[in-house]
């Protein structure tokens, strides 16, 4: 009896058990790695694709006048962003030079605070210029021959005066007799030591003029003695104490 050949072996076929099929989906080949590399690439480019098209359907359905006025709102938003940066930027400025005018006036309200304090006596004050001693044997230095050495030195740019111990100030007042002067009521006595601070030559030159400090103490009449010593630097630690004025006011 003959049987027809249909291709198919005659072996019987051999079924794989589940623990084996599960198996060799959990470790696949090299061949099924690439397979499902293959579909995920695909995959990801027909969702991209995708996108892309739904993105060009939403640009490609309007009209050209409604592009130009989403074109025209765009530059709008944009010059306003940029309006607000530079408002920004401007007040930041602003802001910035506020604080460094009211700082550089806070400075120079303090520093003209300081020179008046020294100029009116009420702080201590340091810097170069000289001593002047006067010695007084025959007690004949008057309180004007010293009232004198004082302007001659305020002619010679002095700056800061103390006359022993007491501070000299526009209003200080000499007084009394040669041997008993005062000065703003406080009695000195010889030998009379004038620190000044200024410039030191000028201020040496200012007291040897002829005519001048040394010239009147050192006359056969007074018979003092006058010793110039300049210094790079003085200390003057002398304050005066101001009186409130009596009848003056701000004008």
């Amino acid at each position: 009896m003959l049987r027809r050949f249909d291709g198919r072996s005659s072996m019987p076929e051999q079924r794989r058990s589940p623990g084996e099929v599960l198996k060799a989906f959990l470790t696949p080949n090299r061949a099924q790695g690439v397979i499902a590399v293959i579909l995920c690439l695909v995959s990801m480019a027909a969702v991209w694709q995708m996108r892309a098209n739904r993105e060009d359907q939403t640009y490609s359905a309007l009209r050209r006048d409604e592009l130009i006025a989403l074109l025209d709102q765009l530059n709008t938003n944009n010059n306003e962003l940029r309006r607000e940066i530079d408002e920004q930027s401007e007040q930041r400025r602003q802001l910035r030079s506020g604080a460094a005018s009211e700082r550089l006036a806070q400075e120079q309200a303090r520093k003209r605070i300081q020179e008046l304090a020294i100029l009116g006596g009420t702080a201590p004050a340091q810097g170069p210029g000289i001593t002047i001693r006067i010695t007084d044997p025959k007690n004949a230095v008057t309180a004007q021959l010293l009232l004198d050495a004082v302007e001659e030195m305020r002619d010679a740019g002095a700056e800061v005066m103390e006359l022993n111990g007491v501070r000299i100030v526009a209003s200080s007042a000499f007084g009394g007799d040669p041997g008993e002067v005062t000065v703003d009521g406080s009695p000195i006595r010889a030998p009379y030591v004038l620190k000044v601070i200024g410039e030191p030559h000028a201020l040496a030159e200012g007291a040897r003029f002829r005519g001048g400090l040394v010239s009147q103490a050192q006359a056969p009449e007074v018979g003092a003695d006058v010793t110039i010593t300049p210094s790079d630097l003085l200390i003057i630690t002398a304050l005066h104490t101001p009186v409130d004025p009596r009848y003056a006011k701000p004008a």
